[in-house]
C-alpha cells in the first residue's frame, strides 16, 4: 500500500481524482441540467403571478411573513409552500387567481362545529402548501408545484333547484364551466349564484 502513495505518486492521484469528478459533474448537468430562470419557468404575461404580500428584505433576501415559517428566500428561491418566490428582491405569489379545485360542499365536510348547519359552502383550493401532513386527502393539489397544476379547473357556476313531481323530492341542477383563472369577485358571484353561504 505504501509503494502506491508516497510523495511522488500522490500528486497525479489527486490529479486523477479531480478529472474523474470533473466528469461526473460533467455528466450528471448534462443528465439532470440545473433549473432554468424565473423568467423561461414562469412567463411575465403569466395571469397567476402578482406581487405578494408580507414581507421584508433582509440582507440579501426577503423574509416571507405569511405563515409561521416564516421563510428567508434568497434571489430566486421559494418558500416551503412553492407559491412564493424572491424574484429581483421581491415576493411573487405564482397563484393569484388560479383554481387547481372548485366544488360545492355540504358545510359539515368542513372542520367547523355547528356552523350554519344543512348550508352549503363554496370549497376552493390552489396549488401548494406549507404543512407536509403524512395523512393529506388533499396531497395531489397541495405538494405540487403551480406549474404541476392543471391549467384549468371545473368552476360551479350556478345551482338551479327543482322539485320532483309527486314525491316533492327537491333536488339540484349544478351548471359548472372550465376556468384558467378565478378573480375575487367572480368567487362572490358564483357562491351566491350556486346558494352557499359560506367560501372556504
Amino acid at each position: 500500500m505504501r509503494k502506491f502513495f508516497n510523495k511522488e505518486t500522490l500528486p497525479g492521484f489527486i490529479a486523477a481524482g479531480m478529472a474523474a469528478l470533473s466528469v461526473c459533474a460533467a455528466a450528471l448537468i448534462a443528465f439532470y441540467p440545473p433549473p432554468v430562470t424565473f423568467a423561461r419557468l414562469i412567463p411575465v404575461n403569466n395571469p397567476w403571478v402578482r406581487d405578494g404580500m408580507f414581507a421584508d428584505p433582509v440582507g440579501s433576501g426577503v423574509q416571507c411573513g405569511l405563515c409561521p415559517f416564516k421563510c428567508f428566500l434568497p434571489e430566486g428561491a421559494r418558500g416551503r409552500c412553492k407559491v412564493r418566490i424572491n424574484y429581483g428582491g421581491r415576493i411573487k405569489t405564482l397563484v393569484y387567481g388560479k383554481p387547481a379545485s372548485v366544488h360545492l360542499d355540504p358545510i359539515e365536510k368542513k372542520p367547523v362545529y355547528h356552523m350554519l348547519p344543512g348550508s352549503l359552502v363554496y370549497s376552493l383550493a390552489s396549488p401548494g402548501c406549507n404543512l407536509r401532513c403524512k395523512g393529506c386527502q388533499n396531497w395531489e393539489i397541495s405538494q405540487i408545484y403551480p406549474e404541476q397544476a392543471a391549467k384549468t379547473a371545473l368552476v360551479p357556476e350556478s345551482l338551479t333547484l327543482k322539485v320532483e313531481g309527486p314525491t316533492g323530492r327537491i333536488y339540484g341542477e349544478l351548471k359548472q364551466k372550465e376556468a384558467a383563472t378565478l378573480e375575487p369577485r367572480e368567487i362572490v358571484a358564483y357562491a351566491l349564484a350556486t346558494r352557499a353561504r359560506s367560501i372556504a
